[in-house]
């Protein structure tokens, strides 16, 4: 039978250039040839300086912890930038991202803890980033 594991957090700063852990889920333990099916959500909240042009390197990632060892398994990694003079939202000081994953994984058997991290590393005209809400979720399938 498939079992669901779920996990959320709220308000989490992110500060620039550190990776940032989002939320992870309780301990996973699977046997050979199981299946884990992961959603996760994270609306990442950059707040502009008073010029609102803006530039940011987004690292959003699902990583599996087993035992001593780390393993990246589903990312996401891209600029974002928003210029004054292209915005029908000029005066607009803050802007919300969501940033998703869905991916299937096979472990090896253990036990495995997974989470979703956020690392921003170039950032230009922010003052604050942070994520008001996150969710992992996962189903695991015999």
């Amino acid at each position: 039978m498939p079992t669901l594991s779920f996990a959320q957090n709220d308000n989490i700063p992110v500060p620039p250039a550190t990776e940032t852990t989002l939320v992870s889920l309780s301990p996973i333990t699977t046997r050979v040839g199981q299946q884990i099916k992961f959603d996760s959500m994270a609306h990442l909240v950059v707040n502009v300086d008073v010029q609102p042009d803006y530039l940011i390197r987004i690292h959003f990632g699902l990583k599996r912890v087993t035992g001593t060892t780390s393993t990246l398994i589903a990312d996401y990694n891209n600029w974002h930038s928003q210029t004054n003079s292209s915005s029908p939202f000029a005066d607009k000081k803050y802007e919300m991202l969501p940033l998703t994953i869905t991916w299937v994984d096979t472990p090896s058997p253990g036990t495995h803890i997974y989470s979703i991290f956020l690392h921003i590393g170039v950032v230009n005209n922010v003052y604050e980033m942070f994520v008001p809400i996150t969710s992992l979720n996962a189903i695991t399938f015999p």
